[in-house]
């Protein structure tokens, strides 16, 4: 099920490696399974809803990320078109609002696909290829830190409609509270290229508004890893 992996992209952010796998809904009591799609499809996240009716997860198609939305009791499949130019990154988080009518995930920037790309081809087609530790970052460094550049938002499951989040970093271990009022999430920023185990990342927790206000942080960034 990843046969056909292009090892000559490894470490472009704009490639997905295929991994394909069977999604199945399983009755606990009873232990009956049912296949959520005929054959393998490739997927990530899956989480079910605040009443556990519905589960959510992302679907490759091509090489775009889709939101969908299954319902066990129906049967029915369904994807939820996002109403934004932007993309879903391809390691976004999906969380379900506690009011069961959206999900947190993180979208790409405008034009993200274009620089990521043209960074890696720098690092492997360039007819010179300096890693120098005086700068900041060394050259693979900056490439995979592209990655990081993601957008949160919420997606309404009704129409798709899409209202972005401040922020333009990856959100790790996000939850939302129970009122729905706000997300918290680590935050994970790169200082510089790591010459030793844990060294180079600065971590923070961040409480993050849902609606409307500015980012806040709750716990100083420091050099410890730290976990929700």
């Amino acid at each position: 099920d990843r046969s056909g992996v292009d090892h000559f992209r490894y470490g472009d952010p704009t490639y997905v490696a295929p991994s394909l796998g069977e999604l199945l809904v399983v009755d606990a009591p009873g232990g009956e399974a049912r296949s959520v799609f005929p054959g393998r499809e490739q997927l990530r996240s899956p989480v079910w809803s605040p009443d556990g009716t519905r589960l959510a997860f992302l679907r490759l198609q091509g090489d775009v990320w889709r939101l969908v939305i299954h319902e066990p009791a129906s049967g029915k499949t369904r994807e939820v078109r996002l109403r934004t130019p932007k993309a879903l990154a391809s390691a976004s988080p999906l969380v379900w609002h506690p009011d069961g009518t959206r999900v947190l995930v993180t979208l790409r920037p405008e034009g993200w696909a274009l620089e990521a790309r043209a960074a890696f081809m720098e690092m492997t087609e360039g007819p010179v290829v300096v890693q120098d530790s005086r700068d900041p970052f060394l050259g693979w460094d900056r490439v995979r830190n592209l990655d990081r550049k993601q957008i949160p938002a919420l997606v309404s499951l009704s129409d798709g409609t899409v209202r972005e989040l401040p922020g333009d970093q990856a959100l790790d271990d996000p939850r939302i509270a129970r009122d729905g009022s706000y997300a918290a999430y680590v935050k994970a920023e790169p200082k510089r290229t790591s010459y030793k185990r844990a060294d180079g990342t600065e971590y923070s927790v961040v409480r993050l508004p849902l609606d409307g206000g500015d980012p806040v942080t709750v716990l100083t960034p420091q050099e410890r890893r730290v976990t929700l």
